[in-house]
């Protein structure tokens, strides 16, 4: 059974939202993202600045990072990035529905280097092994991380991702590994400026798992996983924090990263910190 479910057409809001909920990858194989003839000149990874993987706008304070271009190109980038901010919240509005009220800004991104030949100075920073998502600097402390992609590739090719195993099955496998965070250790993180917010367990819990999931060969060797390649043209939603993913190849595609509170969900039971509540017998935000 495939973990990618195709939109073709508005089918109301609960059955896909409880797809997604559920662990499943939104795909809308024709909703492209229409760029004008000017923005077409960005779409090349000499924009990026030095030895960056991507270019990020902050939606709220219209701050960017990580291009190297000229002023007219800096304001042709946060002009688009502020369109797609827009389409993408549009499209996951009218997936969420009354519960987009719960849906917050993060920040978007164009992503134009090619993956499959990038180096990563890190095995934890390595996005071609399967990983859920976690934040090492910025504790989610118990939100959702939700993301919509859109392949603007102009050369036809795809991005191919690997998507493994359930996340409950992850917990399953790895939880045992995962040792209690220790007392104090969420505050003198903080208080050290090493995380912007104080981490919940939860957010331990899957900062570790995330590390585990990398860091195993054996694991990202053997695990069941399906290949599946999203085409230029198409979009995809998906909480990338219980999704297990690895993105093996493509390049040129824009992403939205959304916040959703845990008072936002419909189908709490299957969030990823419902599963570690109930391996660990207790509250963890």
């Amino acid at each position: 059974m495939s973990n990618v479910v195709e939109v073709q057409e508005k089918q109301g809001e609960m059955p896909l939202l409880q797809s997604l909920e559920g662990g499943k990858v939104l795909l809308f194989p024709k909703l492209d993202f229409d760029l004008i003839e000017e923005e077409k000149e960005l779409v090349t990874p000499k924009i990026l600045a030095g030895n960056r993987k991507n270019i990020s706008f902050n939606p709220r304070t219209k701050e960017l990072k990580g291009a190297a271009c000229s002023a007219i190109r800096e304001s042709l980038l946060k002009v688009m990035l502020a369109r797609y901010s827009q389409f993408a919240f549009k499209l996951v509005s009218e997936v969420f529905g009354s519960q987009s009220p719960y849906v917050k800004y993060e920040k978007v991104s164009f992503r134009p280097a090619e993956i499959a030949t990038r180096e990563s100075d890190s095995t934890k920073k390595d996005d071609k092994k399967l990983h859920v998502d976690a934040f090492p600097s910025n504790p989610t402390q118990g939100s959702r991380i939700l993301r919509v992609f859109t392949n603007i590739n102009p050369s036809n090719k795809p991005r191919i991702w690997k998507i493994g195993e359930p996340f409950s099955k992850v917990a399953l496998r790895f939880m045992p590994t995962i040792s209690a965070p220790l007392p104090l250790a969420s505050f003198l993180l903080h208080q050290m400026h090493i995380t912007k917010s104080r981490r919940t367990p939860y957010d331990h819990y899957m900062l570790r798992l995330h590390d585990r999931m990398k860091e195993s060969s054996e694991y990202q060797e053997s695990v069941e996983a399906e290949l599946f390649a999203f085409q230029p043209g198409a979009t995809w939603i998906v909480f990338t924090d219980q999704v297990s993913h690895a993105v093996l190849s493509g390049q040129h595609v824009l992403e939205q990263t959304f916040s959703v509170s845990n008072e936002g969900l419909a189908y709490k039971a299957t969030s990823p910190c419902s599963i570690l509540e109930g391996l660990v017998g207790k509250k963890l935000i």
